[in-house]
């Protein structure tokens, strides 16, 4: 019996999280105007005005849902490690070089085979109209945050003590991806998802992740401004 409401509540705890995970996703595109249809010209203007609160109300979320989950469900400290806070950090950024690479594989790989992801060109279009420099702290930082409190500093810690580690990787990196709402995406969520939770088991660190996922996140939004160009 024991073990049946063992079972129960890691699949019901589970399940909370796998849709919190969709939820958000699916609010996010809602707000970006990209569920229905080609996105027009004045999606970027309402990107401009909405994805700052978007993604401060997703991170209080998810940094909520974590801190309350992972206190009722997972026991023991968030962070399980011998490296200084500062070695943290270093080793953080070397894993955000990791996840450049890693996602740049994938997205070759796509692209020889015929199906290039595409990013949202609102999104794109968003980025060239505000600057990287209006962008960054809530792409490159806030975004991150919450994201890694959730689904490392909660979800992955939760299955991997539940769970085997198979469950645990494949599970947490679904969930990030659907959370991102990109279909011709979704290999290199995955991949991300994936690389930042072999990240945390190795160093059992949210600090190493999430300065991972920050690097990665500001590379990624300073190319993107890049080949979005100035605003015409």
């Amino acid at each position: 019996m024991t073990a049946l409401r063992a079972t129960a509540e890691t699949l019901l705890f589970l399940v909370l999280g796998v849709l919190t995970a969709s939820l958000l996703g699916w609010c996010g595109a809602l707000i970006q105007g990209l569920v229905a249809g080609d996105p027009t010209p004045a999606d970027g203007e309402r990107l401009l005005r909405l994805l700052p609160w978007q993604l401060s109300s997703q991170t209080l979320v998810l940094v909520g849902l974590a801190l309350w989950l992972r206190r009722a469900r997972v026991p023991g400290p968030w962070t399980r490690t011998a490296l200084r806070p500062l070695a943290r950090v270093g080793v953080g950024a070397l894993v955000g070089g990791l996840l450049l690479i890693a996602s740049a594989t994938v997205a070759g790989v796509q692209w020889a085979l015929g199906f290039p992801p595409e990013e949202q060109s609102a999104f794109v279009d968003y980025i060239g109209r505000a600057g990287p420099l209006a962008v960054l702290p809530w792409l490159g930082l806030v975004g991150p945050l919450g994201e890694e409190f959730f689904f490392r500093g909660y979800m992955f810690a939760f299955l991997r003590s539940r769970t085997g580690a198979t469950t645990a990787y494949l599970v947490s990196a679904a969930s990030f991806a659907a959370l991102h709402f990109n279909p011709s995406g979704i290999a290199i969520y995955l991949t991300i998802g994936l690389v930042l939770a072999w990240a945390y088991e190795r160093w059992r660190s949210v600090v190493v992740t999430f300065t991972a996922h920050a690097v990665y996140n500001s590379i990624v939004v300073l190319a993107a401004s890049h080949a979005a160009g100035p605003l015409r």
